[in-house]
C-alpha cells in the first residue's frame, strides 16, 4: 500500500561559516540537511519550530550568523510504503543514496526541491507556490499503484 499525505514540518535555515555549521549539533528528532557550504537546515516537527529557532540562535552566536524559520516557504508531501522508491524514480532524475536517512537536492517534477528519505518513506520539499503541482503530479505518477491520500501529519524521521 502506498500512502501520500501533506506533512507539517519546521524548516529552520541556519547560515554561518562552514566551521560554525560543522560544530552545530542536531536536536533529537530533527534531520540535519546541509544545503550549501554556508547553510544547513534543521527539519523537525512544526510544533517545535519556535524552540528550534531559539536553540539555533543560541548555538550560532557569531555576528554574521543568521537563523530563519522558512517553514511557510515550503510545502512538504510524504510518500509512505514499500513502493516509495519507485515513485521517486518517476518524479526525479537525481538518484538517492542507498543509506537512510538520506538527503538529495534536485528537480522534482521539473521544479526545484529536496528529498529526505527515511526507511519506508520519503519527504518531498518544494517551494510553497508549487506545492499543489507536486501533489497532483505524485497522484498522477502513482495512479497505477493506487495511492491512498491520508490526513496531514507531523514530520517524523521514522516511517
Amino acid at each position: 500500500m502506498l500512502e501520500l499525505h501533506w506533512t507539517d514540518a519546521a524548516i529552520i535555515a541556519c547560515s554561518a561559516d562552514a566551521p560554525a555549521l560543522d560544530r552545530l549539533g542536531t536536536p533529537a528528532g530533527v534531520f540535519r540537511a546541509r544545503v550549501a557550504p554556508d547553510e544547513l537546515w534543521w527539519i523537525g516537527a512544526a510544533a517545535d519550530r519556535d524552540a528550534l529557532v531559539e536553540q539555533a540562535q543560541d548555538a550560532l552566536t557569531s555576528a554574521d550568523a543568521l537563523v530563519v524559520d522558512q517553514s511557510d516557504g515550503w510545502d512538504v508531501w510524504t510518500i509512505r510504503g514499500d513502493d516509495h522508491p519507485v515513485v521517486l524514480e518517476r518524479l526525479m532524475l537525481a538518484p538517492l543514496p542507498p543509506e537512510r536517512p538520506a538527503f538529495v537536492q534536485g528537480a522534482i517534477t521539473g521544479v526545484p526541491g529536496k528529498v529526505v528519505a527515511v526507511r519506508g518513506a520519503a519527504h518531498l520539499f518544494v517551494p510553497s507556490p508549487v506545492g499543489h503541482h507536486l501533489r497532483d503530479r505524485i497522484l498522477s505518477v502513482m495512479a497505477d499503484l493506487r495511492p491512498i491520500e491520508s490526513k496531514p501529519a507531523a514530520f517524523t524521521l521514522s516511517s
